[in-house]
């Protein structure tokens, strides 16, 4: 009975975690980015001790020393270790406590925890005062409770990847956005009418950025000669444009309809819009090498159990195709019907529908075209 409901109980499941709790060692962690405190709690809730550690290699391995003795001293075999989700300072220590084999011939478990429950849990103490010391308490008194069922942090690093290249994506994709922005504020000043009117089908097209960087002001293109103007569109544009004089006489027009700026003025536009030109294709960029990791990284994912199962000739073999048609959800379908591994290749069809399902080009002979289209996604771990 618990709080007026009750809740039943497997027999077996209440012995095991009467054994379990009987001989596991509680670590709370409170994180902070120059120091670790440290509260080691004992089966019966009794503090076996409390102390800080720098939030470092060092630091780390003292801590996990401290553990060991804590853990040897009182015949222990089981130690939950416990922290708060604080931004990025606890992702180091959690990669150093999985991967250190100190505590390897023990049963390992490391929770990261939402700080809302944390707070939740420390206000039913109501005579606690809020310090580092009391928070490490907390945290190993919550895990002593048991609420806590798996694991925050998966075994596979790759889904850690997964986060840290869609985050990057999307903040780089942000920048552009807001860079875009600017540079048409900017570029209002030097050609004010070809921010009003659709001169150009894509505004940032490579013909249209060298229009707007290499000529010296609107006067300038305005009296160009039309002939030369068109030559410059063909071969800006790779003779792409089904009717390139038509172009050119809709930039000059543009042009001679825009505003003259004062040369000291028009010399400082003409910096700003190199600067952000430059800006621009260094994000463009970063994109694609975000879009070819995340296709890596994805189709990776499964690469394993497809290999064993598919065979690794016929593995790469689609997923070149895929890649080559844009088509992964056919890709996955395939593996699916030739593999044991169900489970996985659904993960891997999953993750490609929510790659592509917004792609709109049949091939990636153009990766910048493909990174436009693909959604920021967050794996939170």
């Amino acid at each position: 009975m618990i709080m007026g409901f009750t809740k039943p109980i497997e027999h077996f499941n209440l012995q095991r975690k009467k054994v379990i709790t009987m001989n596991t060692l509680y670590v709370g962690i409170d994180v902070s980015s120059k120091s670790n405190v440290i509260y080691l709690m004992l089966p019966n809730g009794d503090k076996h001790s409390n102390f800080s550690v720098a939030n470092s290699h060092e630091g780390s391995t003292q801590l996990v020393k401290r553990i060991l003795s804590a853990l040897t001293s009182h015949s222990l075999d089981t130690v939950l270790i416990g922290l708060e989700a604080t931004s990025v300072y606890g992702d180091n220590l959690v990669y150093f406590l999985r991967e250190d084999a100190t505590l390897a011939p023990f049963n390992r478990k490391i929770h990261v925890l939402n700080p809302k429950q944390v707070k939740k849990f420390h206000d039913a103490y109501n005579d606690l005062p809020k310090n580092d010391y009391v928070d490490s308490f907390v945290i190993a008194d919550c895990l002593r409770f048991g609420r806590i069922n798996k694991e925050v942090y998966m075994g596979d690093y790759r889904y850690k990847a997964l986060q840290n290249l869609t985050r990057a994506r999307f903040f780089a994709v942000q920048n552009l956005v807001k860079e875009k922005q600017r540079f048409m504020n900017v570029l209002f000043k030097k050609y004010s009418t070809m921010t009003q009117e659709k001169v150009f089908s894509d505004t940032f097209s490579t013909t249209a950025l060298a229009v707007y960087d290499e000529f010296e002001s609107a006067e300038a293109l305005a009296n160009m000669d039309l002939h030369e103007l068109t030559d410059f569109i063909i071969e800006k544009g790779k003779n792409r444009f089904p009717d390139p004089d038509a172009v050119a006489k809709a930039i000059q027009k543009a042009a001679r309809s825009s505003y003259r700026l004062p040369k000291t003025v028009n010399d400082s536009v003409n910096q700003v819009l190199s600067i952000s030109i430059t800006s621009m294709k260094a994000l463009e960029s970063q994109i694609k090498e975000c879009a070819v990791s995340l296709i890596f990284n994805i189709t990776t994912a499964s690469y394993s159990d497809a290999v064993v199962n598919v065979g690794y000739k016929e593995f790469n073999l689609i997923l070149a195709s895929s890649v080559r048609n844009c088509q992964f959800t056919f890709a996955a379908t395939v593996f699916r019907s030739t593999s044991h591994a169900d489970n996985s290749l659904r993960r891997f069809e999953i993750l490609s529908i929510l790659l592509f399902k917004h792609c709109l080009v049949m091939t990636l002979s153009s990766i910048s075209a493909i990174s436009s289209q693909l959604p920021c996604f967050d794996l939170c771990v």
